[in-house]
């Protein structure tokens, strides 16, 4: 099964978007712990806030086919590093055909 891993700050809307593309109801934990929900991976807000927790984000990443970065419309900056998306895609899946 291919693997959508949310990243973005709290309350980014991430588990709004599992809840429309899934169609069913999705209730996020408040815990700082990876969620997953059928193909969706939910990531707590705090592993982009915090850079301490960036090594994790790109270990989990790996599994994951689709790396979605959800920015809230209304921010002014963004807290995504330049680089991230390439880091999280080099040698995982994404690289491989299925």
């Amino acid at each position: 099964m291919k693997k959508m891993m949310l990243i973005g700050e709290t309350h980014a809307g991430k588990s709004s978007l599992i809840k429309a593309l899934s169609g069913q109801e999705f209730q996020p934990r408040r815990a700082m712990a990876l969620q997953y929900f059928g193909p969706f991976i939910n990531t707590p807000g705090e592993f982009i806030e915090n850079h301490f927790f960036f090594p994790a984000l790109i270990t989990t990443s790996a599994d994951c086919h689709v790396l979605a970065m959800v920015q809230d419309a209304s921010s002014r900056s963004s807290l995504f590093p330049p680089l991230l998306p390439r880091c999280s895609t080099a040698g995982g899946r994404a690289d491989h055909q299925d």
